[in-house]
């Protein structure tokens, strides 16, 4: 009989300090709330606010930034390969040429291998949606396909120059 009260008073005085903790967390004022929460501390004795927040629109943190690199990188690979695949290679070859047939514009776009990375990094920035700049949402979407299409320019130099070289 002794044993079980004590276990109760135990569980009553822990649960009575967790119910003391929680009101004296609901009694701060709202920011030192959140910012307990998310940084996980917050400097009592001298009520001032962390040094480093992060604003909403604020790049991520280094390995955020680190992964979108990464995904931009492997977007202009995707960009040069689809770009080369189309604008030069022989089994496109009667695609484009009844593209120009049809439509002059259409078939030079499938001709130039740069101008075709183009539409390829907006469309692929479209659904892949990766951020670089964190600036207005339409002047970063632009700005990232740009990069795209520019490293992607770079890659398809490269196999051009490979493929002059082997002779083909």
């Amino acid at each position: 009989m002794k044993h079980n009260s004590l276990v109760s008073k135990e569980a009553n005085n822990a649960r009575r300090h967790l119910d003391q903790k929680v009101h004296a967390a609901a009694g701060r004022p709202l920011q030192k709330r959140v910012l307990t929460t998310v940084l996980g501390h917050y400097d009592n004795e001298r009520e001032t606010k962390p040094k480093h927040r992060r604003l909403s629109n604020a790049a991520p943190r280094n390995s955020w930034m680190g992964a979108m690199i990464e995904t931009i990188v492997y977007l202009s690979f995707v960009t040069a390969s689809s770009s080369f695949t189309v604008t030069e290679a022989k089994i496109c070859g009667r695609f484009r040429a009844w593209a120009k047939e049809k439509n002059l514009f259409l078939g030079e776009l499938l001709s130039c291998g740069y101008c075709f990375g183009h539409w390829v990094a907006f469309a692929l920035v479209a659904v892949y949606r990766p951020r670089l700049f964190y600036a207005w949402w339409p002047l970063d979407f632009f700005l990232t396909a740009l990069v795209i299409a520019w490293l992607a320019g770079l890659q398809l130099a490269g196999m051009c120059l490979l493929l002059e070289k082997a002779g083909k």
